[in-house]
């Protein structure tokens, strides 16, 4: 193997760690992004950032699949260029386009367990948080409401006695 071929399989090696960490780093942003909105949703209580959050579910899990299937391209450039076959590619050629699976590549990509197991996850978590949370911080909403209008229509604050009663 000449100096030419290591780095040119250095290069290819870079490009598959580069896609690698933007991988990663569109998860932490995903999760950032969605622990913020339900930070906001836990403090005012709107359902509407539930439904938010579906939104950088979706895109990030689309560039995620995206630098995944870029990633798959690299590494199959990498094992033709070591198993030294008929489709071997030249030199610091980058042949994308023979190793462009197009919409296939695109769907082995989103049913990995790195994309469609992590934003699958977040999205039914989502959904059932959805269901689940939002009927019962209605119900909560509704019986706070009719409770403070009683203590402010019956003025009960002022007839309750005093707990604890100060010390002679």
């Amino acid at each position: 193997m000449t100096d030419d071929d290591r780095l040119y399989l250095q290069f290819l090696q870079n490009n598959i760690a580069r896609m690698n960490t933007n991988s990663a780093q569109a998860k932490g942003w995903c999760i950032a992004i969605i622990a913020a909105l339900l930070a906001i949703f836990a403090d005012t209580k709107n359902s509407l950032f539930l439904l938010i959050c579906i939104v950088p579910i979706v895109l990030f899990c689309i560039l995620d699949t995206l630098y995944l299937q870029q990633e798959h391209k690299f590494v199959g450039m990498y094992n033709d260029f070591v198993k030294d076959n008929e489709n071997k590619p030249k030199v610091y050629e980058m042949p994308m386009k023979s190793y462009a699976n197009g919409m296939k590549g695109f769907l082995k990509a989103l049913k990995s367990w790195s994309v469609g197991l992590v934003y699958g996850l977040l999205l039914i978590t989502i959904v059932i948080s959805f269901f689940v949370i939002i009927p019962k911080t209605k119900n909560h909403n509704a019986s706070q409401i009719i409770e403070e209008d009683y203590i402010k229509n019956n003025n009960t604050t002022k007839d309750v006695e005093p707990v604890f009663k100060p010390a002679n």
